[in-house]
């Protein structure tokens, strides 16, 4: 018995380690921002709002990542949830880009009696890279063209 689960066991953490992380190259003259959204039940079934200089680039969803392309400088990121409602508090995070560097964003919920909010945190790479074995791209590729040329 302790054998077939010794087996189970390794057979699920060797797919699990072969899932296929993102590649993690910024475009030509920009820096990649890598937002991540972690799986969690509170809001899981909220899209959440990406913004740059309050521009919307994103609705990422639960268990998902999106990768930025963006031209070095100063930028803020900011976050909101989706959907109609009043009282939607805005969190942010500025950032000095630097071309060719890479940098990791979590978005983690925050709630309170009155409100919901969604904080933008800068995670390492070590920490990023365990959330890619678990997670997905999100399908809001197409809007995320940040200062298009």
């Amino acid at each position: 018995m302790n054998k077939i689960f010794s087996v189970l066991l390794l057979a699920t953490t060797l797919s699990a380690s072969a899932q296929e992380q993102p590649a993690l190259t910024p475009e030509a003259g920009k820096a990649l921002v890598v937002f991540i959204r972690p799986p969690e039940m509170m809001s899981a079934l909220d899209n959440w709002v990406l913004m740059a200089d309050n521009e919307e680039f994103c609705r990422i969803s639960n268990n998902r990542y999106v990768l930025y392309h963006a031209k070095p400088g100063k930028i803020n990121f900011s976050a909101k949830r989706g959907g109609i409602g009043i009282g939607k508090p805005v969190s942010g995070i500025d950032f000095e880009l630097k071309e060719g560097e890479i940098y990791y964003v979590q978005c983690q919920v925050k709630s309170n009696v009155v409100s919901v909010r969604i904080l933008l945190n800068e995670i390492t790479k070590r920490t990023a890279e365990g959330f890619f074995a678990k997670a997905k791209p999100d399908n809001c590729e197409v809007k995320k063209t940040e200062n298009a040329d």
